[in-house]
């Protein structure tokens, strides 16, 4: 906006997947995309390290778990109705994938699921950079350090391949901002303590 101060900005903040043309959106930002609609155009963004955590309360109540398979014995705050696949990789390289039951508390909403993970109700998947406030502070603990989720992607969607100027300048902005993001040095040590 400081740079383009005639620029007029409309955005929608949900989680829920709109219709770029019914709402007229120039840019639609998603998260580990499945493009059913061929005729939306992808511009790949970042990558976002994912973690498993949990807050203190319910560490301190239910106990840390040790190993992967111990997940499965743990309350679970997700964004599926339906139990789901938890695929883990070791920094090693090694593979491990859990199946594990519908959550106990689910919600479409990151923010939602953060928020009830923060106050002792769960374990969730979050993204790394999301939560380095939090885990500074102490108030989510990463949970199996050395084992991490995929990855979230994100992209950025477009109706068209030739773009106009302002949604040309956008995704140019977008890009450098996630570029200078994914530089700043973020590290948990195999204690779980965040550097």
């Amino acid at each position: 906006m400081l740079a383009h101060p005639k620029l007029t900005l409309r955005i929608l903040a949900d989680d829920q997947v709109v219709d770029m043309i019914e709402q007229r959106v120039d840019i639609s930002l998603r998260v580990n995309l499945q493009l059913a609609d061929t005729s939306l155009i992808a511009h790949p963004l970042t990558a976002w390290p994912m973690v498993l955590c949990a807050a203190p309360r319910y560490l301190s109540q239910y106990g840390v778990p040790e190993t992967p398979q111990e997940l499965v014995q743990h309350r679970w705050i997700t964004g599926s109705n339906h139990g789901f696949h938890l695929d883990l990789h070791h920094q090693s390289g090694e593979t491990f994938k859990l199946r594990l039951a519908a959550g106990q508390i689910v919600s479409g909403s990151m923010n939602v699921m953060r928020a009830f993970t923060r106050i002792g109700l769960g374990i969730s998947g979050q993204p790394l950079y999301e939560i380095s406030d939090e885990l500074r502070r102490g108030e989510l603990i990463t949970l199996l350090p050395e084992w991490r989720p995929a990855p979230f992607r994100l992209h950025a969607l477009t109706l068209e391949r030739v773009l106009p100027e302002k949604t040309r300048q956008a995704l140019h902005y977008l890009r450098d901002y996630f570029r200078r993001h994914a530089e700043k040095p973020l590290a948990i040590g195999a204690d779980g303590v965040f550097n």
